[in-house]
């Protein structure tokens, strides 16, 4: 379904992973369910469905970079506690998603994971993160503060860079 531009809804059976490119350039994608069965992510499935608003994602153990790469129209994610990091570019270039949550089981947040998510205001990391990695906010000019946390041991450069509206931040006593 590679580039499908004009397609709007899918129905996806009790399959166990979802392909990479399988739904790439689906610009028009407004809707995606995924059944309790798919666990697996493949690389760019996602890649660039500019229509899907929100996503559940709380069964999936397994994804692979660039999945909802500039899915622009992402406002609300709901991530797996089955994953214990955001993988790099995971969703980069998501202009519309404002707030996310990082599970507590979560210990590193990948290459480049939000860049470009240009509303991101509300980070939510938890006391699990030991790793932040190079440019991983990089380009979320709406965040205002972010509170890292105790556990980090790692600030990889640029991590935050192009935070424009950044004016509070939070440092842990041992970065």
């Amino acid at each position: 379904f590679y580039n499908c531009s004009s397609l709007t809804s899918i129905v996806i059976p009790n399959i166990t992973s979802i392909p990479n490119y399988m739904f790439y350039g689906c610009e028009s994608l407004v809707e995606l369910n995924l059944p309790a069965t798919v666990t697996r992510l493949g690389y760019d499935s996602f890649y660039k469905c500019a229509s899907l608003t929100s996503l559940d994602l709380k069964n999936i153990a397994f994804t692979n970079n660039y999945v909802f790469y500039k899915c622009s129209g992402l406002t609300d994610v709901i991530l797996s506690t089955l994953l214990t990091s955001v993988v790099a570019y995971l969703f980069a270039y998501c202009t519309n998603l404002d707030n996310i949550v990082i599970p507590a089981n979560y210990t590193s947040i990948g290459q480049a994971a939000f860049t470009n998510c240009t509303s991101l205001k509300t980070i939510t990391l938890n006391e699990n993160i030991k790793t932040i990695n190079g440019s991983a906010f990089n380009g979320c000019s709406a965040l205002e503060s972010i509170r890292l946390p105790e556990g980090l041991t790692t600030l990889a450069t640029s991590a935050f860079n192009n935070c424009t509206s950044l004016s509070s931040i939070d440092l842990p006593a041992g970065i």
